[in-house]
């Protein structure tokens, strides 16, 4: 229902909105057709396509493996306007996202050689950097070199938990490396990275079409959906769980629980309503009150999923070194010895 019911949005118009835009090239979603846009005052916007390729959503080993009636199906178990609320709930836990905004794109003569692949579709529009301050910003590819390269650099592991956390409790299981921009600070001794989540396609995905719900109990067990509860975990972070072996590497029991209780805390009943109501005005009718109890229950059941992550991927630590010249010692209790398995991989 949320992709037939009829809505009213505002019309793209290149000449009018944000002061004159400028289509410049297209984006390398593997879901979604993007067009990056320039306006007046030399800010970089992306114009974003509400229809998906779902295919795009597997994880590669996993393509060439699924019936096409189950990937058609994709498409309508995802939320289409769930990008809408993410801001909202972000906001709290001090976490930097764009914020899109719902456009109908006429077929504008200025989009020019785009102009068939954009006419008459429903797009996001959002800022292609929605960094603080215009602060300079990095692909994880890029920041990972950076890390490499000194010693002195470092990621803001506290804010990628925050942020995977909140991936759990909106039931996005698309987090692999391209989903992520990092905003760069200087520290005074090296750099330190502040990661911004993006492209949320998939928050609040979940079907119940029979094929789904089947297939999701053994093929394909990261797609078991937004559900009040959080089942299997572990699957639903398949995509992320190299990324988070890079980048949450450093926090430790007690950090992950401390920050787990920052999030519940935050994300208040009250502010996780007003955040779905962000929902255009024909759809909220239709799931806003479902959405928001599935929210609330999942905040609720954070605590025993999120550690259940934690374990899992702290059953093997990658220890990232640098380039430079560095010292690396590994530290034995009786406490913790049948749980070190000292074993370093130094990069």
């Amino acid at each position: 229902k949320e992709w037939s019911t009829t809505g009213n949005m505002k019309v793209f118009n290149t000449d009018k909105e944000r002061g004159c835009f400028t289509a410049m090239s297209l984006g390398g979603g593997k879901e979604t057709k993007t067009l990056h846009l320039k306006d007046k005052n030399g800010k970089d916007w992306i114009l974003r396509s509400v229809d998906k390729n779902p295919k795009g959503a597997l994880p590669p080993e996993f393509r060439g493996t699924i019936d096409p009636d189950l990937i058609k199906e994709f498409n309508s178990a995802s939320h289409p306007y769930a990008a809408l609320t993410i801001p909202a709930l972000a906001k709290p836990l001090d976490i930097v996202v764009p914020h899109p905004e719902l456009f109908f794109v006429p077929d504008d003569p200025a989009l020019g050689f785009y102009r068939p692949i954009f006419a008459n579709t429903v797009c996001m529009l959002e800022e292609r950097d929605a960094s603080f301050d215009a602060a300079d910003t990095k692909s994880t590819a890029k920041v990972f070199n950076k890390l490499i390269d000194e010693n002195d650099h470092r990621a803001d592991q506290f804010a990628v938990l925050r942020a995977r956390l909140l991936d759990i409790i909106i039931g996005d299981f698309d987090r692999h490396f391209d989903q992520w921009k990092w905003v760069t600070t200087d520290t005074g001794k090296g750099k330190l990275y502040f990661p911004m989540p993006r492209d949320r396609d998939q928050a609040f995905f979940y079907s119940d079409g029979q094929l789904l719900k089947r297939s999701s109990k053994r093929l394909l067990p990261f797609l078991v959906g937004f559900r009040n509860d959080i089942p299997q975990v572990n699957w639903f972070n398949y995509a992320a769980r190299d990324f988070d072996r890079l980048f949450l590497t450093d926090l430790d029991e007690q950090e992950w629980k401390k920050t787990i209780a920052e999030v519940q805390q935050k994300l208040t009943d009250t502010v996780i309503a007003s955040a779905v109501k962000k929902l255009p005005p024909e759809i909220y009718p239709i799931d806003g009150k479902t959405i928001t109890e599935k929210l609330i229950d999942r905040r609720n059941a954070l605590p025993n999923a999120a550690m259940t992550y934690y374990r899992f991927i702290s059953k093997e630590v990658n220890v990232v070194g640098s380039n430079q010249k560095e010292y690396f010692r590994i530290s034995r209790s009786e406490e913790h010895t049948s749980e070190l398995q000292s074993l370093a991989y130094l990069v």
